[in-house]
């Protein structure tokens, strides 16, 4: 089976501070509808937001949809602003399952209000916060320094999971990714 996934690595104009996400053990919707309560990959981690790249979409494309779906933000929108820095591929196998994924870097001119917007939404009761945003992983975002975020983005935290979580536990895709940026 070959699936592609595609990250964003939403980062200041200084290249010196990076936004890291942090998963939720649970999603309660996807696509704005209600499912069950589902532990999510990297259940209660540190990740960069990101998903399932689609095979007609480019990576710049999907890591703007996946942004959004996961923050209820448009990085590109004239009110963020956001600069395309480029990407990266790296070919991966897991668990009998083949392809790529790719990191696309996007730089902001203001990296602080960025976040507070995007934890606005994630803060938000369901029953508004699903105007916005689309898929329920996120708890919420915060801004470290590169070696900061290279910890939090590479080590697997055991106590943050869901109980009993038995998926992926290797982080070094999305160090893989922020390495890039050295």
């Amino acid at each position: 089976m070959c699936a592609d996934y595609v990250y964003a690595c939403v980062l200041s104009e200084d290249k010196k501070s990076f936004l890291v996400a942090r998963k939720k053990q649970y999603g309660y919707f996807f696509q704005y509808k209600s499912v069950p309560r589902k532990v999510l990959n990297f259940s209660g981690q540190d990740v960069l937001p990101g998903g399932g790249l689609p095979s007609n979409y480019t990576p710049e494309i999907g890591a703007l949809k996946e942004f959004q779906e996961e923050t209820g933000i448009n990085i590109k929108s004239p009110q963020i602003n956001a600069t395309t820095l480029g990407q990266c591929e790296f070919d991966y196998e897991h668990e009998g399952q083949t392809g790529k994924y790719y990191g696309v870097f996007f730089t902001v001119p203001d990296l602080v209000s960025l976040r507070n917007q995007i934890n606005r939404n994630l803060e938000m009761d369901v029953s508004e916060k699903v105007k916005y945003v689309e898929d329920d992983e996120l708890n919420n975002i915060e801004i470290y320094n590169f070696d900061t975020a290279m910890k939090m983005l590479s080590t697997f935290n055991p106590t943050q999971a869901a109980p009993g979580y038995n998926k992926q536990t290797d982080k070094s895709w999305f160090a893989n990714i922020l390495n890039q940026l050295k």
